[in-house]
């Protein structure tokens, strides 16, 4: 009951386990990012590093990314918190794409795009090895951050 107290209850307990897990997930991401040199190198830089945060704390990352806890409605502290990651991801995108002066529409949807293509192989990874499916390599993010660039240069540029 002591947790229970001093965090105000279960919802508070798992706000701070989302909340801590986005600090470290954050921390690992931009630490990836400069160790890559930015641009296309650091965001599949950041991309290897979200991977293996993701396994490295699987039961945290769900806790983030899966709402699966009866009863928890996260407080908006830990909603905010949540996005602010993803904001932090989509500059690193537009830093990338050289575009942080243009239509924030293009790197936005390139981040949202890059994050969804990246999360989705992980959490089904994440999934395969819970459930001892076959062991797949992942898949080739490089690629998808290629794709995700080209796309949207040509929507900056236009």
């Amino acid at each position: 009951m002591g947790v229970y107290t001093h965090f105000s209850g279960k919802s508070g307990l798992i706000d701070a386990v989302v909340e801590a897990g986005f600090d470290s997930l954050d921390a690992a991401l931009d630490r990836a990012f400069e160790d890559g040199g930015g641009g296309r190198d650091g965001l599949i830089a950041t991309g290897l590093a979200y991977r293996t945060w993701a396994l490295e704390h699987a039961p945290q990352f769900h806790t983030m990314f899966v709402p699966a806890v009866a009863g928890h409605q996260p407080s908006d502290t830990t909603r905010d918190r949540t996005w602010d990651s993803f904001f932090a991801h989509r500059a690193r995108v537009a830093a990338a794409l050289d575009s942080a002066d243009a239509d924030p529409t293009a790197w936005h949807e390139a981040a949202a795009r890059m994050w969804a293509t990246l999360h989705g192989h992980v959490s089904l990874e994440l999934l395969r090895r819970t459930h001892a499916m076959s062991d797949e390599p992942f898949s080739d993010y490089a690629a998808a951050v290629d794709v995700a660039l080209a796309v949207d240069a040509r929507g900056v540029a236009n």
